[in-house]
């Protein structure tokens, strides 16, 4: 009779056990929040499809561009000079200007204005500069390249220092991550360090 009651005592306690573990189940359930696992965003992938091969623009400064890029140059001799160079394929465009013959206080206001234009333009972006010195061709020269997310990647100015001045901007259609562009970004440096390694300015 004992053993019997110990038994029942036991198969009562192991129905409780199991109702409360199904209680704590259904309601833990219905009270757990659904959270979605985001989507790894994707970014526009850049082919390289520009070949290397440069034309000369402008004969009394010797600039080159890349031929295989769209160029306008419906201000290249107007007294703004300058031209453009359009990467569709890179979603962006190489704007380049230039002055010439300037006096000496001239040339200086020019170049402190370009200098506050980058800075402008980069923002709190941070950026690597790179210096250029070519004695036979009379020409100095400066390019700042950011390799954070910005619309102006690549600056540069060149001068003879006397009376000349050269510069320009690549500018994004939009901010991209660089991660994503850095292979396109790096073409264009490479476009824009052609360019200012053939300038040549006269003594």
């Amino acid at each position: 009779m004992a053993r019997q009651r110990d038994l029942m005592i036991s198969w009562r306690l192991n129905l409780v056990f199991v109702s409360i573990l199904l209680a704590i189940c259904i309601f833990g359930c219905k009270n757990e929040k659904s959270v979605s696992i985001p989507r790894q965003q994707a970014f526009p992938r850049m082919e390289l499809q520009y070949d290397t091969t440069y034309q000369c623009v402008y004969s009394p400064f010797n600039i080159q561009v890349n031929e295989n890029a769209k160029l306008n140059t419906e201000n290249l001799e107007t007294e703004n000079s300058g031209f453009s160079l359009r990467y569709d394929k890179y979603s962006a465009t190489l704007y380049c200007s230039f002055a010439k013959n300037l006096p000496k206080d001239s040339l200086n206001a020019m170049l402190q204005r370009r200098y506050a234009r980058i800075a402008l333009d980069l923002g709190e972006a941070s950026a690597d500069t790179y210096r250029f010195n070519n004695i036979e061709n009379n020409c100095s020269a400066v390019i700042v390249y950011s390799e954070q997310n910005c619309a102006t990647p690549v600056h540069f100015v060149a001068t003879d220092s006397c009376r000349n001045v050269v510069s320009g901007v690549v500018v994004m259609d939009r901010i991209f991550n660089y991660d994503s562009i850095a292979p396109a970004i790096n073409y264009l440096n490479k476009d824009v360090a052609h360019l200012i390694n053939n300038l040549k300015f006269k003594n």
